[in-house]
């Protein structure tokens, strides 16, 4: 009998728990800066003529994103949810102050992989690691990265552009976005399983990058989809393939690096919601339900696949099933 009360018991506390949430505002809180996201943006010193370019242009790919969430989650959950940027150049500092926030559920962090899992395989020794001080609460979208050239005078097809590095190894360059990027990641995966021997240049972002290839500085790039779309029409760019599982419908003409043979290539980034680690499942568990009903809006999925992003639902246990595939991905790339 006392272990058929302790259970009632427990279900009601985790009912009236679920109930009770949220009781008042909420926060959505992104750690990156005016500028974006590092890996379609880059990183650039703050500046007063920077902050108020920045304060006259459109938001950047992030800020709209959690925007979006923020707004239509409120309507959802029947709570204000606030957004708010806390871009001081040091995403993991930023993820490590809200872990330690009250794990109550108002209290979220909008990240994306290269916060979670890709820097932290950097730092292996820091004393914070979000894998596991932060607690997975929704999936929000699916960003691929696509491998590019020039239109003029390039490599036709991937099985081209390799059969060309073949032939000169150590002499071709390629274009990726910095340390740390779902982008560099791509590029390393992408060698390493081909055999070829190419030189990866870092630029700070992804126009810079872009802009390197049509300007015939390297045989090719690494760019996220939603920051080479701008550059298509009309434009001097060409997309040899999608680093993905399949194809995307922004660029469905575009076969995915698995139509040519060259599976285990998928080097998609993302993008999810997380709460401090101890937040109680029940909570996690509403927040996971509702994001899922707002991104699943005809008009979102919609809007995600014109920026170059794609939907990515999920439970919080696909979540954490992707985190710890996407870890284990970006610790493999770091002994490339």
């Amino acid at each position: 009998m006392t272990r058929i009360f302790a259970a009632t018991l427990l279900v009601i506390v985790v009912a009236f728990t679920a109930h009770a949430f949220p009781d008042r505002p909420l926060t959505l809180i992104t750690p990156y800066p005016a500028n974006g996201y590092p890996d379609l943006d880059g990183t650039s010193r703050v500046s007063r003529l920077l902050k108020t370019m920045h304060k006259y242009s459109s938001p950047p790919l992030t800020d709209s994103l959690a925007q979006e969430v923020a707004q239509l989650l409120s309507g959802e959950l029947s709570q204000p949810v606030g957004f708010e940027r806390r871009g001081n150049g040091n995403a993991l500092a930023t993820a490590e102050a809200i872990a330690a926030a009250k794990p109550d559920g108002h209290t979220l962090l909008f990240a994306g992989n290269q916060t979670i899992t890709l820097l932290p395989s950097l730092y292996p020794h820091s004393t914070f690691d979000p894998r596991t001080d932060l607690a997975p609460v929704a999936t929000i979208a699916s960003m691929p990265m696509v491998l590019i050239t020039r239109k003029a005078g390039s490599a036709l097809d991937i099985k081209a552009l390799i059969a060309r590095a073949r032939m000169a190894p150590g002499r071709l360059n390629y274009a990726v976005i910095g340390d740390g990027s779902t982008a560099q990641l791509a590029g390393r995966l992408f060698q390493a399983r081909n055999g070829i021997d190419v030189v990866h240049l870092n630029y700070n972002g992804s126009l810079p990058a872009i802009n390197a290839v049509i300007q015939a500085e390297v045989a090719f790039g690494v760019v996220p989809l939603p920051a080479v779309l701008p550059s298509l029409p009309g434009g001097l760019v060409r997309v040899l393939a999608i680093a993905a599982p399949a194809r995307h419908p922004a660029i469905p003409d575009v076969p995915s690096l698995r139509e040519f043979g060259l599976s285990g290539l998928d080097a998609t980034g993302w993008f999810g919601v997380f709460a401090p680690v101890g937040t109680p499942k029940a909570i996690a568990s509403t927040l996971n339900q509702s994001i899922r009903v707002v991104m699943g809006y005809d008009f979102i999925e919609s809007g995600l696949i014109k920026r170059g992003l794609g939907p990515l639902p999920g439970t919080v246990d696909d979540f954490r099933a992707l985190i710890e595939r996407d870890n284990a991905r970006a610790l493999a790339a770091r002994s490339l």
